[in-house]
This record gives structure tokens, sequence and C-alpha cells, in this order.
């Protein structure tokens, strides 16, 4: 299936929008909602863009759309997930993704690791917040 396409709700505009609306708020998604046209447009911290719209469904419920414009097609469908649950009234979070497997380092391997020294560890800070500090866009 693919994730462009509209879904219906069976509320009214004003409530899904209020429900989207606290989502992205929860989610610290920036938008700017335009209510002539019935959108939002959307921009996540991973610069994810998106465009969300509403449009009028039968007997007072919503058809819900969301358009990815730019970004990370994986994230986005994060984002799309949380947005339609969100207008469901499910709730404005991503849905849970199975999680890797927790992995564990040998025996064998772990009493081969030295840890760094102090020195080490302040050189590396030292050169993390001079490059956090530089003037230099293209500093690492």
């Amino acid at each position: 299936a693919r994730d462009n396409k509209a879904v219906l709700v069976h509320d009214s505009a004003p409530i899904v929008s209020s429900r989207i609306d606290q989502s992205l708020r929860l989610r610290s998604v920036q938008a700017q909602f335009d209510n002539v046209l019935g959108e939002a447009s959307c921009e996540t911290s991973s610069s994810v863009q998106y465009i969300i719209g509403l449009f009028a469904g039968p007997e007072g419920s919503t058809y819900v759309e969301v358009r990815k414009m730019r970004g990370c097609w994986l994230a986005f469908r994060g984002e799309r997930d949380a947005v339609i649950n969100a207008a469901r009234g499910l709730g404005g979070k991503q849905t849970e993704r199975p999680s890797a497997p927790k992995l564990s380092i040998p025996k064998e391997l772990m009493s081969l690791y030295v840890p760094p020294s102090m020195s080490e560890l302040e050189d590396t800070l030292e050169r993390a917040s001079d490059q956090f500090h530089s003037r230099n866009r293209h500093t690492m």
C-alpha cells in the first residue's frame, strides 16, 4: 500500500485538526498552518518535510492525507503513523518498531578492553569542545 493515500477518520475536521496539532506540539514538529487550504506544512528536527491535508468526508467525517516533501522515507513513515494515530484519537506517538536484538560482548574480548586514560578523555573533550565552538561549518 502506498503511504500517501488519504485515511478516513470518523470525526469532524475541528476535532481531527486539534488532535493533530497537539501531536505535532508534543513531538516538537515545526508546523505552518494554512486554514484556507486546510493544510499544515511540517518539518521535523531531522529535516523530514511533509504536508498534512484535511478534506471533508461523508457524514461529518474527515479525510487525512500526509504527503512527504523531503527527507528520509523511513522517518517519514514514523511521522505519518503518528499523525494518523493522532487523527484517529489513538495518541500522537509513532508506531513502535521492533528493536534490534541486544548483543553482548564475549568475556574473552571484555578482558582485552583497556579504558582510555584520564588525559585521553580530557583531550577528546577538549577537541570536541573546540570543534563545537568552531566557526567553520564544515568542522565535524
